[in-house]
C-alpha cells in the first residue's frame, strides 16, 4: 500500500486515550502513531495522563465503566484524587512525555479544520469498518470532505475501548517509520534524573510481582472467602473454601510461593537479590466495605474486618517474608510504582502469574526480544499466548511454568542457560 499524498491540504494526528491504565494507553497510542504515520501525516503531541491506578478503591469501585454520567462522575472523581495526593505524572517518570514532545510537530498558524474520529466498538459494528484497508478509506474519506477549504486537518484519533482497532492496526501497519523506542525514552530520563531504587548489583536479579488488590480472594476472619473480582458472577459472594472459587487465571500468593520457594534454593539464596512487588489487599476490603449490602454484613462483622485488615498483609506474604536477600515492597503508593518500573529495567528475571498482565505489557512496549529481562509465567491449565502482546512465541526468554506440574531442576537450568 502507498502513503497518503496531500497536496492540498497539510494533514496532523494526534491522540486522546481511553479512561484505562498506563500500558494500554501506550499501546494505543502506538496504534494511532503508526497509523498516522502509515497516512503520511505529520503527530503533533497533545498531553494525556493516566490516574487510573491513582483511584481510591472505595471510589472507583462505585462508579459505573460506560455511560456520559459515568463519565463525568468520574472525571470529578480523578481531579479530586488527583489534588489531595498531589501525585507526578507517571509519563514525565518515564521520559515519556519529554520523548513524545520531541517527535512532535508543531502546527503552523493559518486556518484549521479538527476532526474527531473514534476508534470504538460502534465504528468497527454500525460503520462495518472491519479490517485495515476500511480503515484507511474511512480516514481518508473524512479528510477528503474538507479538501475545498484548502486548510489545515488535524485529526484527534479517539479510543474508548480500543482493544479491536488496536489489533486491527497493528495486524497490518508495523513498519520501520512508525517505530518507537519508549525503553530509550525511559533510559535517557535515568541519566539525567537518577534514582536510588536498586538490587544488589553482584547478584541475580529477581523481580516477582504478585497482583493481588481488587483480583483478590478475602479470607474472613470467621473463615469464609469472599472474591472481589467484579467481572465475575461470583464477586462478593462468600465461599466455606477457596476451591469453591473456580477461576484458571487466579493466582494465590501461596500459588506463586510454591514456584519461587524451590526456585530460590535451587539457583542458590545467596546468589539472588530478589524484590517482590504487589499492591496488597487495600482495594479488596475497600470493595467489601462498599458491597456491605450485597453480603449482607452487620456492622459487627464490618468491625471484624477492618481489625482482620491490619495484619493480613503481613499474614499473607509470611512465607516470602522469612526469604533471605528477598524484600518486599507491597502497597500502590506512586514511589513503589516507580520502583516496580526502575526494578523491571534492572531486573535478569521476573516472574509473573496470569492474574494480571502489566508487566508483559510493559515489556512488549520498552524492550525488545532480545534485551529484556528473562520473563517467568506462572499459569494453570491453560498456558497463555504472548503473541497478543506483539511478543514472539518462540523467544527463549519467555518461560512458561504450569504451577501444578513443573520441573523445577529443567526450569532452573533453562533460565541459568539463557543467563549465561
Amino acid at each position: 500500500m502507498n502513503t497518503e499524498k496531500t497536496k492540498k491540504n497539510k494533514v496532523y494526528f494526534t491522540f486522546k486515550p481511553s479512561y484505562s491504565g498506563l500500558t494500554d494507553q501506550l499501546w494505543q497510542f502506538q496504534s494511532v502513531y503508526r497509523l498516522g504515520t502509515y497516512l503520511g501525516y505529520k503527530y503533533h503531541h497533545k498531553a494525556f495522563t493516566t490516574q487510573r491506578s491513582s483511584s481510591l478503591p472505595s471510589h472507583s469501585k462505585l462508579i459505573p465503566k460506560h455511560g456520559l454520567i459515568p463519565s463525568i462522575r468520574r472525571a470529578i472523581n480523578e481531579r479530586i484524587i488527583f489534588k489531595i495526593r498531589k501525585q507526578p505524572d507517571i509519563y514525565d517518570f518515564l521520559g515519556v512525555k519529554d520523548y513524545l514532545k520531541s517527535i512532535s510537530e508543531k502546527i503552523p498558524s493559518g486556518q484549521k479544520a479538527e476532526i474527531i474520529i473514534e476508534l470504538n466498538d460502534r465504528l468497527h459494528d454500525d460503520e462495518e469498518i472491519k479490517n485495515f484497508d476500511q480503515l484507511i478509506k474511512h480516514v481518508r474519506e473524512k479528510v477528503d470532505e474538507f479538501d475545498y477549504l484548502r486548510c489545515i486537518i488535524i485529526i484527534t484519533f479517539k479510543f474508548n475501548t480500543g482493544r479491536i482497532f488496536r489489533k486491527i492496526i497493528n495486524s497490518e501497519c508495523l513498519t520501520e517509520t512508525s517505530a518507537l523506542d519508549f525503553g530509550n525514552a525511559y533510559r535517557l530520563k535515568r541519566k539525567i534524573e537518577p534514582l536510588k531504587y536498586t538490587f544488589n548489583k553482584n547478584k541475580i536479579k529477581v523481580l516477582v510481582h504478585i497482583r493481588q488488590g481488587d483480583t483478590s480472594v478475602i479470607e474472613t476472619p470467621w473463615n469464609t472467602y469472599i472474591p472481589v473480582l467484579e467481572s465475575e458472577e461470583m464477586a462478593f459472594t462468600e465461599f466455606n473454601t477457596s476451591e469453591e472459587i473456580k477461576t484458571e487465571n487466579r493466582m494465590l500468593i501461596n500459588d506463586i510461593y510454591r514456584f519461587c520457594s524451590p526456585f530460590f534454593e535451587n539457583i542458590g539464596i545467596d546468589k539472588l537479590s530478589t524484590k517482590i512487588f504487589s499492591d496488597g489487599f487495600e482495594r479488596a476490603f475497600h470493595a467489601i466495605y462498599a458491597y456491605k449490602e450485597k453480603l449482607n454484613f452487620s456492622n459487627k462483622q464490618i468491625d471484624l474486618l477492618k481489625q482482620h485488615q491490619i495484619s493480613y498483609t503481613q499474614k499473607a506474604f509470611g512465607n516470602f517474608s522469612s526469604i533471605e536477600n528477598c524484600k518486599l515492597i507491597i502497597g500502590e503508593e506512586i514511589e513503589k510504582l516507580y520502583d516496580m518500573i526502575d526494578s523491571v529495567f534492572l531486573a535478569d528475571v521476573v516472574i509473573v502469574g496470569t492474574q494480571n498482565w502489566m508487566i508483559p505489557k510493559f515489556l512488549s512496549l520498552f524492550f525488545n526480544e532480545n534485551n529484556m529481562p528473562i520473563l517467568v509465567i506462572l499459569y494453570k491449565v491453560n498456558k497463555p499466548h504472548l503473541k497478543r502482546f506483539g511478543m514472539p512465541g518462540n523467544n527463549p526468554r519467555n518461560i512458561y511454568v504450569d504451577i501444578d506440574n513443573f520441573d523445577i531442576d529443567q526450569i532452573t537450568k533453562q533460565i541459568t542457560k539463557v543467563l549465561t
